[in-house]
């Protein structure tokens, strides 16, 4: 083997390394809630990871957080009962926190309308009780 032929072989292994060393330090976070007691119970609403309105009757809550970007999202499911009482502790939202979501046309395509709550921005579908959320960590 000529030198050429060696670095490059030093350079793939270094690579190789390199890349499953970032993979392996993936500080995301993935948690689920089967309702919103639960969520309580646990501290996530207290640690930031889910908004301080979040319905009781919340259930299928999911959400997933990075730790070293601070940035987090997630779902939820409410009863119809809570409608009203979640809907007046929204706050309007503003057009550049929309864009905190990937692809907010879809969002709204999916009849899904946004809100603001400290700390969260909310995609809301009243119809079928469904939100998505986003941590707007500027806004805590």
């Amino acid at each position: 083997m000529n030198n050429n032929q060696i670095n490059r072989n030093w350079f793939y292994a270094f690579l190789a390394v390199a890349v499953f060393f970032l993979a392996g330090c993936d500080e995301t976070m993935r948690v689920s809630y089967a309702t919103a007691a639960a969520a309580r119970a646990d501290g996530a609403i207290q640690r930031g990871w889910l908004p301080q309105e979040l319905p009781d009757s919340a259930t299928e809550i999911a959400e997933s957080h990075d730790l070293d970007t601070n940035t987090g999202s997630g779902s939820f499911r409410f009863e119809k009962s809570d409608a009203d009482l979640f809907r007046a502790k929204l706050q309007p939202v503003l057009p550049a926190q929309v864009q905190l979501f990937r692809d907010p046309e879809r969002f709204q395509r999916g009849g899904y309308t946004f809100y603001a709550v400290p700390g969260f921005v909310l995609a809301i579908n009243w119809q079928e009780r469904h939100a998505h959320f986003v941590l707007n960590s500027h806004n805590k």
